[in-house]
């Protein structure tokens, strides 16, 4: 590898490390702030909570990783080009592709990083940030019920328990429950009252469901104006704990086809043409485990092209460039992938029209900056009519 190959590839590092960091924060933001209603209103400890932020890392950086290969060439290329170093490497014999290969090493490197993020590690990290927070449900669970003492840590209950074993024998006796969960009344508000002889706590990961089961009792309703009265007697009944709605969303947050292995989905799709049911949805993540770590690809060279053109190489202007290139790029995955899990855009264009809609501007701005043409900006306030690119 040649001095200015090695040069280019000292210069690519360190501003892509800071784009990981930047990005990578800037979505971790809003699963930060959630998390921390966990230690608040939980009582989650700080090891829990940031092991959870590791689980969340693969499927943040595999997004982040290929807007920071393009801030990366952004700032590198728009420097070089500031400071007139990529016009002395011109005149010294190297043009503009070839100075590009750095940036390819660099760009298929990143790839082969998403690649293995969305591939085995997103999967692998969402599975264990469910475990993890079904955990701390079903802890929850049995840490928020206490004896002789009307308990109300569920949503639209309060428990009553007379006697709760302090050994291993998970049998409570003597339970009183009052359920004033809304959809559990036909109107709303009137509560349903329960007494039982005794019960225990049921954790069902495969479910992710907390199950209080209860034994030898009777369901008893009032209307509210005591004008009727129903009674039920049951030898075992189930009833389903709430742990709240911010612990709900982020239990069900990392379920989905999203977070499958390709054989997952493979077999998803064989089990829809059983059923007859339509396999749009699983093709989308198929193409979806490909399409996000080819952006790397792409966005390393629009890079290049966009520093030259970006001459001044600001490192703001370039953020701020990266971030509307970002905003777009995922605009496009946010809107295709309803369509294609419709079945209203096919799995391929659903996914890939992000890559060759800019896979089509890097090819025509590269040409640009290749043939070292004018190009026309477009006449806004403050901005010049036209410019000549390269160095």
């Amino acid at each position: 590898m040649k001095l200015v190959d090695r040069y280019l590839l000292r210069e690519l590092v360190p501003p892509f490390f800071i784009g990981v960091l930047i990005f990578t924060f800037l979505l971790l933001m809003s699963q930060i702030l959630r998390l921390m209603e966990l230690i608040v209103n939980k009582g989650v400890d700080i090891g829990t909570i940031l092991r959870l932020i590791l689980y969340l890392l693969p499927s943040i950086l595999v997004l982040t990783v290929p807007m920071s290969v393009f801030l990366a060439t952004v700032v590198t290329f728009g420097r070089l080009s500031a400071d007139n170093e990529l016009t002395a490497l011109k005149t010294g014999g190297f043009s503009l592709l070839r100075l590009s290969l750095p940036v390819a090493v660099f760009s298929v490197a990143a790839w082969a990083l998403s690649s293995w993020l969305i591939i085995s590690a997103l999967p692998a990290g969402n599975q264990a940030f469910r475990v993890t927070m079904f955990e701390i449900v079903r802890t929850k669970a049995s840490v928020g019920l206490s004896e002789k003492i009307f308990n109300d840590d569920f949503e639209g209950l309060v428990i009553y328990i007379n006697n709760i074993p302090q050994s291993g024998n998970p049998v409570m006796e003597g339970i009183f429950i009052s359920d004033a969960r809304p959809e559990k009344r036909d109107p709303p508000g009137e509560p349903i009252t329960i007494i039982a002889e005794r019960g225990w706590l049921i954790a069902d990961p495969a479910s992710e469901r907390i199950v209080f089961r209860l034994e030898n009792g009777g369901i008893h309703l009032v209307s509210r104006d005591l004008t009727t009265y129903q009674h039920s007697d049951f030898r075992t009944h189930d009833l389903q704990l709430n742990i709240g709605d911010e612990t709900a969303e982020s239990l069900s947050l990392p379920k989905g086809l999203r977070e499958m292995t390709f054989g997952e989905l493979r077999a998803k799709i064989v089990e829809y043409r059983k059923l007859g049911v339509q396999q749009w949805a699983p093709l989308v993540e198929i193409h979806k485990k490909f399409s996000i770590p080819f952006a790397a690809l792409i966005l390393g060279f629009l890079g290049v092209a966009m520093g030259v053109l970006f001459r001044r190489g600001e490192k703001l202007v370039s953020f701020v460039l990266s971030i509307a290139v970002a905003i777009v790029y995922y605009v496009f995955l946010l809107a295709g992938e309803p369509l294609g899990k419709q079945g209203r855009l096919s799995p391929f264009w659903a996914m890939w029209s992000a890559n060759i809609f800019f896979g089509a501007a890097t090819v025509l701005l590269f040409r640009k900056v290749l043939a070292e043409t004018r190009f026309t900006w477009p006449r806004l306030p403050g901005w010049r009519k036209s410019g000549r690119v390269g160095g």
